[in-house]
């Protein structure tokens, strides 16, 4: 359905602020405009995309409760960017790919928030610089225990 990186924006990003879409669990980017990252998932259900696909997620998505929604996004592998934030759980390295090539042209001192793994998680800011000079995505989302 979405390749790797097929999906990266046409636009080139300056500004993180300009940033808004998801990092899908196999690492594709799907740009969306800022307060349409919901109806993004329930598109994706809609085209049968697999981690959307399942009895658990369309209940969630059902249920129509924005953090019921954004907890299961994350825990099914998602990254949403919005508004100088990056919203998830465990990142995978194809997905810091993505998210470096996204910010590539950004200003490298500008600052991005980072939440997870849940909405009652407390926000951790770092540049752009030190996203893009990460190799390991556990430095920006360690893994849960």
């Amino acid at each position: 359905m979405l390749g790797n990186n097929e999906q990266l924006s046409e636009k080139l990003i300056e500004k993180v602020e300009d940033l808004s879409g998801w990092i899908l669990p196999n690492a594709a980017w799907k740009e969306c405009e800022d307060w349409w990252h919901i109806p993004v998932l329930y598109d994706l259900r809609d085209a049968n995309y697999k981690p959307l696909a399942t009895p658990e997620a369309r209940q969630v998505l059902d249920s129509g409760i924005e953090e019921t929604i954004r907890d299961f996004a994350s825990t099914a592998g998602f990254f949403r960017i919005s508004r100088k934030m990056i919203d998830g759980r465990s990142m995978t390295l194809a997905q810091l790919v993505t998210l470096q090539s996204l910010l590539e042209f950004c200003n490298p001192d500008s600052e991005i928030g980072l939440l997870g793994p849940d909405s009652n998680s407390p926000v951790r800011t770092t540049t752009v610089e030190k996203i893009l000079k990460t190799r390991n995505p556990q430095a920006l989302f360690p893994i849960q225990k």
